[in-house]
């Protein structure tokens, strides 16, 4: 009996360090990606307000009903809406947490597209249909694949099939805390008053027309690129805590099986002593 207590607790050792090996492996990996993708975000928030602010005070002093003005396309109130997860698992709640978003935001009828397997999974499974071309994009993730994305979107969008563009992902803060954010990227829009009387060369259509593709594709990117960080960030952490669990398991599995080897051998003693009494 106690032979069969002991095999099955060094099985159970045997399993966890085999576990152990896994998500170490993964943790390493996940801290190289996420010190790559990570240098690469810099200061990109700084950049994007001024570029937000600028094409706004463009956007005012051009005629409304003018159709070089972006916003002249929002039509109604269906959404076309970016669903960006992952599309590896063993990354906590990153994804849950964007699934939560959408379904606070997603109403029937609104278009989606979806980037990662995982969101592929989740709208299948509620069999919402979605934009399929873009699911891989991560697996070749470059500031040129921000740039098809993004003529893809003011091509949908000059179709005045929708009142608003919404990309939902994360938000990096630090390799602790990241949030769920989702964000308008047409029509462009700005909370500040902008100054109408304001000159601008050679013209406002000229340098708008310029601007805009650069702005939707710097957004796109810098959403996807925080995404991404987010995404090792979160995995790092989850096979951090795994790594740690296993080892306090072993520990316990280890103390477990010194007591049981201690107690075989003590009720050994006794057998061989009982006996020797016994003659």
């Amino acid at each position: 009996m106690a032979n069969s207590s002991l095999t099955s607790i060094k099985r159970r050792i045997s399993s966890v360090k085999s576990t152990l090996k896994i998500t170490s492996a993964m943790k390493v990996v996940s801290t190289a990606k996420l010190k790559t993708y990570k240098d690469k975000l810099g200061q990109g928030d700084l950049y994007l307000s001024s570029l937000n602010s600028t094409l706004a005070k463009i956007i005012a002093n051009l005629d409304c009903s003018d159709d070089d003005n972006i916003n002249s396309y929002a039509q109604g109130d269906k959404k076309l809406i970016i669903l960006v997860t992952s599309s590896l698992g063993l990354c906590g709640a990153y994804n849950s947490n964007i699934f939560k978003k959408f379904a606070s935001i997603y109403k029937n009828g609104d278009e989606i597209i979806a980037i990662g397997t995982k969101s592929a999974s989740y709208l299948s499974y509620r069999n919402i249909e979605y934009t399929k071309d873009y699911v891989h994009l991560f697996h070749a993730f470059d500031y040129s694949v921000s740039r098809k994305l993004g003529n893809y979107i003011i091509k949908r969008f000059k179709t005045r099939e929708f009142g608003e563009v919404v990309i939902i992902g994360t938000k990096f803060i630090n390799s602790l805390n990241f949030k769920v954010e989702s964000k308008t990227i047409l029509p462009v829009t700005n909370d500040k008053e902008e100054i109408t009387n304001i000159v601008i060369e050679p013209d406002a259509k000229t340098v708008y027309n310029k601007i805009l593709p650069q702005y939707i594709n710097s957004n796109l990117y810098n959403i996807l690129l925080n995404s991404v960080v987010c995404e090792y960030a979160s995995r790092r952490n989850a096979m951090d805590s795994a790594t740690n669990n296993g080892e306090d398991i072993i520990e316990e599995l280890t103390l477990n099986y010194n007591k049981a080897r201690q107690a075989a051998i003590t009720q050994e003693i006794t057998e061989v002593v009982a006996g020797a009494k016994g003659k």
